[in-house]
Order: structure tokens, then C-alpha cells, then sequence
């Protein structure tokens, strides 16, 4: 009888280390491997072919990716280690952000001369937008998604400032100037909560910054030693407009709070910007 119970129990032990092995060997694929299953999840999603720049797996397979037909579009995407869904994809809003540069950059130059302008969208699911074709999408079209689904429609627009290219002279004309294009950018995109920072800087400084925000863009991948925007920015002072879906005006004062937006307090943070 005992033999019988024993015999039993290493057959079910058998049969166990068996099928563990068969579930293990299912999960473990080799890095061209995670590659070909990276394009073929954008493929399904997008109906495109796409690369992989870089990839990093640790507790998630998390990669850099860019179209064939425009590598300038580098995103980030993530999936679990099983590789069965994309959990998070940049895509979309990429080709919206380098839309409202395009737009922006020569418009805030009249402004601020020799200046460097990035745009980023932190919401990182877009797995119900169904808009999509390979013509791209609109500010528009991505801020109607986001809220249909209770998400975040939060854009932030970062200027990078060559100290050595601006003066106090028009001050009060360059903030006028800045409200209303920011204003008049925010209605044609369905008027998003928008946070615009301005950030003072020399050339040397805006040449490092551009080439970290265009090889990585803003979202970087944790721990895995790539040189993060925000961490570049940690120290830099900075002055922050707030615009809400209402169009209503905010600035963060000198103590680090939002009140609505004064004139003053824009002028006497600005003189002390480059200093």
C-alpha cells in the first residue's frame, strides 16, 4: 500500500515538474524573439510595420520603437514579460507632441530667439482609440479620446530659453504675445489643461537638452541608466503658466503656489530668469 502511495506521488510530481517545464519553456524567448513580438503587437494595433531601437527586460519588456515609413517618431512601449498585450504605447502621442512643436517653434522664436521647444503627453494608454489610421492623428482627436475615457488631457510645453538672445525691454508685450498663441494652439485642440514652462538657459545647454529629448524624449525607461529629461531639469528654476480647459490663466508665484495669473509677478520673474 505504501509503495502504491509513493509511487503515486512521483508520478504526480513527475507530471507537475513536466508541465512547469512546458509553461517555463513557453515564457522564455530570446531577445530577436521579443523584437519580431514587439512589431507584430504594433503591427495588429497600428496596421504598420515598425522597428525597435532599443529594448530593456526586467519585471516588463520595455522598448524604444519608430514606423519604417518615419523613424523620426521614436516612442516608447511596454508589455508584461508573456509579451500577450501592449500595457504601455507612446505612439500616438509622439506624432501629436512633434505636431505641436512644428507648430509652436517658429512662433515662440519670434518671441524668445534661438529657443528650443518640447511638448509631452503622460498618458500612456491608448488601447480604445479606434480613430486611428496610418494618415496619423490630431491634438484634437487624442484630447476627445482621453476624455471619453476619463483620462488625463494634460499636454505640457517646455521652452528652452538662450538667455543670450533676450533682454527686459518688452517684457510686458512678450507675455501678451505668449497668453494669446498659447490660448489660440489650446482652442484648436479642443482646449487640453495645459502646463507651459519656460526655462532659462545658454546654447551649449538647449544643444544637450535637444539631443536628450530627441533621441529618448521625455519618457524615459526606469532604471535602466538613460539619462532622464527631468532629472537634466532638476535644479533649473523656471517659470510655469498654467492654462485650464476654461481658458483661464494661472502662474506659479514665488512661493510655489498657482493663483491666477498677475502680470507682476510674470515681470518680476522674469527679470531675475537669466541672473
Amino acid at each position: 500500500m505504501m509503495k502504491k502511495i509513493l509511487r503515486r506521488q512521483g508520478l504526480l510530481i513527475l507530471l507537475f515538474l513536466l508541465m512547469g517545464g512546458a509553461f517555463v519553456g513557453c515564457n522564455v524567448m530570446d531577445d530577436q524573439q521579443r523584437e519580431d513580438r514587439l512589431k507584430e503587437l504594433l503591427k495588429e494595433k497600428y496596421g504598420e510595420e515598425f522597428e525597435v531601437r532599443e529594448m530593456y527586460v526586467k519585471e516588463s519588456v520595455e522598448a524604444w520603437c519608430y514606423p519604417v515609413n518615419n523613424p523620426d517618431v521614436i516612442f516608447m512601449i511596454a508589455t508584461s514579460l508573456k509579451m500577450d498585450e501592449i500595457s504601455k504605447d507612446y505612439y500616438l502621442q509622439q506624432q501629436v507632441c512633434m505636431q505641436i512643436e512644428e507648430e509652436l517653434q517658429p512662433q515662440i522664436e519670434m518671441i524668445f530667439p534661438k529657443c528650443f521647444v518640447s511638448t509631452s503627453i503622460s498618458v500612456a494608454n491608448t488601447n480604445n482609440f479606434e480613430d486611428y489610421s496610418n494618415k496619423g492623428v490630431n491634438a484634437e482627436q487624442l484630447i476627445t479620446y482621453f476624455r471619453s475615457e476619463n483620462l488625463s488631457d494634460s499636454i505640457s510645453i517646455s521652452v528652452f530659453v538662450d538667455c543670450d538672445n533676450i533682454t527686459d525691454e518688452n517684457i510686458d508685450t512678450e507675455i501678451i504675445q505668449l497668453i494669446d498663441m498659447v490660448n489660440t494652439e489650446s482652442d484648436k485642440m479642443n482646449n487640453p489643461y495645459i502646463h507651459f514652462y519656460l526655462y532659462p538657459c545658454n546654447y551649449d545647454k538647449i544643444k544637450d537638452i535637444k539631443e536628450i529629448v530627441q533621441t529618448w524624449n521625455w519618457h524615459s525607461i526606469a532604471n535602466n541608466n538613460i539619462e532622464d529629461i527631468y532629472d537634466y531639469l532638476e535644479d533649473f528654476k523656471r517659470i510655469s503658466l498654467l492654462f485650464d480647459q476654461d481658458e483661464n490663466v494661472y502662474i506659479i508665484d514665488n512661493n510655489g503656489n498657482k493663483v491666477s495669473f498677475e502680470e507682476s509677478i510674470y515681470v518680476e520673474q522674469r527679470k531675475k530668469f537669466c541672473k
